[in-house]
């Protein structure tokens, strides 16, 4: 199969659902949650239209996910899969 219905894709959905996902979840917890008005105020200041050229609203969501996934007790072999992902 070919697409969004390959193998390579379906297993990458899994371990989103059953280990990024939870672990995602904890850092937003760590954090207190993220304000997303915030980040879309900030994004759209940045020249971001929230649609197709996101790249501040991603920068500017990685930068405060990342604290609280630095706080999160994460499998070392997860630790690496979401720096090089």
């Amino acid at each position: 199969m070919a697409g969004a219905y390959n193998a390579e894709v379906l297993e990458r959905f899994c371990w989103f659902r059953d280990s990024f996902g939870p672990l995602l979840n904890k850092a937003i917890e760590v954090l207190g949650g993220i304000d997303a008005r915030e980040l879309m105020a900030e994004a759209l200041l940045r020249g971001d239209e929230l649609h197709n050229c996101k790249r501040a609203a991603t920068s500017l969501f990685f930068n405060q996910i990342a604290l609280g996934l630095l706080d999160v007790d994460a499998p070392t072999e997860e630790k690496s899969v979401l720096c090089f992902s």
